[in-house]
């Protein structure tokens, strides 16, 4: 049906806005996206794919194992293996931290960069951190703008101290087991940002510094020496990266959530939702002629029997309408009661006496009368009457 021209302009005027929107978002440059993820898979300034790539120069013929699941659930994939964590906090459960102490103790190392260290994992350890920013006044706070990361090691004299912005690391180790314990990272006031742990037969790395791992920091001057200096302390072992204590269980994700992540799919599936309302809101408003009610053929077939059935009785042809009773009645009899063949015997009725609600007698004397009519050539309207009375009583189960 052709359209009218108002249905036409405004087809034109929607298209022409969703071209226009689609051409805006297409060349506008994307805004960078500031959220700290620490995730491999991101290459926003505050993700860790810059870190994953260069895994295979600090860990050379090791694999990088990725899980998005607790360690607790990861223990028995755990042997001596290199166990590497990056969070904004670190609390565990009881028995997360049992299952990488007890790791660790075995022989493992486990490397772990957040901010904040907490629950049983720090009271077991002895740890305290501290927010440097909560000691400080107005002055201090404005004045302490960068700060100064220093690699502690002897063997690292060579490497300068680097600068970062103090916002991104702003927390220290107040209180660490010193026996057991000592410095591998610390700023310019000699606040303790780095410590190295032996626990059993492994060792645990805890720095305060997750963010010298991101993208931003690591393709920013020499700021990549830190995190050498820092890796090198871990043996040339497979590793255990496990995202889930800052991102959750990603994995889990919905198809949806996967296509909106994905540029290409996002817009893939924008373009086909914008083209069904389209179509739903134009299908809508479609017009056409109303559907004219046709009649169906009326079923005449009861009165064609009735007319057939008089002809007979005005002729007197009183063994034709018999014939014709006894041949619908048995065939109805073959249908309902499912009976292939019908046999005017004891055995027969008794069947036909189960499966229908009349009784052996009277079936006996219906089919009695049936045989009987059937070896006359000719019969009387008194004959005809008393085979309909009969035929009429059997009852349909």
């Amino acid at each position: 049906m052709m359209r009218s021209k108002k249905d036409l302009k405004y087809i034109a005027l929607l298209v022409s806005t969703i071209i226009a929107f689609i051409l805006v978002e297409v060349l506008t440059p994307e805004p960078i996206d500031w959220t700290i993820t620490y995730s491999k898979k991101d290459k926003i300034p505050y993700g860790t794919f810059v870190l994953h790539d260069l895994f295979s120069d600090y860990f050379e013929d090791r694999e990088v194992l990725h899980s998005y699941q607790t360690l607790y659930e990861q223990q028995d994939q755990i042997n001596d293996q290199n166990i590497f964590v990056i969070a904004n906090q670190f609390a565990p459960d009881q028995a997360d931290a049992e299952a990488l102490l007890k790791k660790v103790g075995e022989g493992a190392t486990a490397f772990i960069a957040a901010h904040y260290f907490s629950g049983v994992f720090a009271d077991t350890l002895n740890i305290v951190v501290k927010d440097y920013l909560y000691d400080m006044n107005v002055q201090e706070l404005n004045s302490r703008d960068t700060t100064y990361l220093e690699l502690t090691n002897p063997m690292f004299s060579h490497v300068d101290s680097l600068t970062f912005r103090s916002g991104h690391f702003p927390t220290y180790f107040s209180s660490i087991d010193t026996l057991n314990s000592s410095v591998i990272l610390q700023n310019e006031t000699q606040e303790i940002l780095g410590v190295k742990m032996p626990y059993g037969d492994g060792h645990l790395y805890l720095c305060t510094t997750p963010m010298v791992f991101t993208n931003h920091y690591l393709l920013a001057g020499s700021n990549d020496q830190v995190v050498s200096g820092l890796l090198s302390y871990l043996p040339n072992r497979d590793i255990i990266w496990t995202e889930y204590y800052h991102l959750g269980r990603m994995e889990s994700g919905s198809s949806i959530r996967f296509i909106l992540s994905n540029p290409a799919l996002k817009w893939a599936y924008y373009i086909s939702l914008i083209g069904l309302l389209i179509l739903f809101f134009f299908e809508t408003k479609r017009r056409q002629r109303a559907i004219p009610i046709v009649k169906p053929y009326p079923n005449t077939s009861l009165e064609f029997v009735a007319v057939i059935g008089n002809l007979y009785l005005q002729n007197s042809e009183h063994k034709k309408i018999a014939d014709k009773r006894i041949s619908f009645f048995l065939e109805q009899v073959r249908k309902r009661h499912y009976i292939k063949k019908i046999s005017f015997d004891d055995d027969f009725y008794k069947l036909l006496a189960d499966k229908s609600g009349t009784t052996v007698k009277d079936i006996k004397e219906l089919f009695e009368i049936i045989e009987n009519i059937r070896a006359l050539p000719e019969i009387t309207g008194e004959q005809l009457q008393k085979l309909s009375i009969k035929i009429d009583q059997y009852e349909w189960s």
